[in-house]
């Protein structure tokens, strides 16, 4: 069974997605005995930040909606060209 979220089957059946996060947990629950202090701190404040994942707002929702319409008619920018200073 594998142990990294990446290898658990998305289009398998719900028991075999539950027993491989099992085994997911498994695994970081022991390697979280292995850290030092400061990376168990460090560590503990990621988590609880994904814990604490918002719902994007209603400005930053029409946003992302924009943005996805304008992806779907082709009126983007390649990210070498948004990066350019010479334009």
């Amino acid at each position: 069974m594998p142990s990294e979220p990446d290898e658990c089957p998305e289009k398998d059946s719900d028991q075999l997605k539950d027993n491989c996060m099992q085994a997911v947990k498994k695994d970081l629950h022991g390697l979280i005995d292995t850290l030092e202090d400061n990376e168990a701190r460090a560590v503990l404040e990621f988590a609880r930040w994904l814990r604490k994942a918002e719902e994007p707002t209603p400005e930053e929702q029409r946003a992302i909606t924009r943005g996805r319409r304008e992806i779907r008619r082709g009126d983007w920018v390649p990210w070498r060209n948004v990066k350019r200073t010479d334009v």
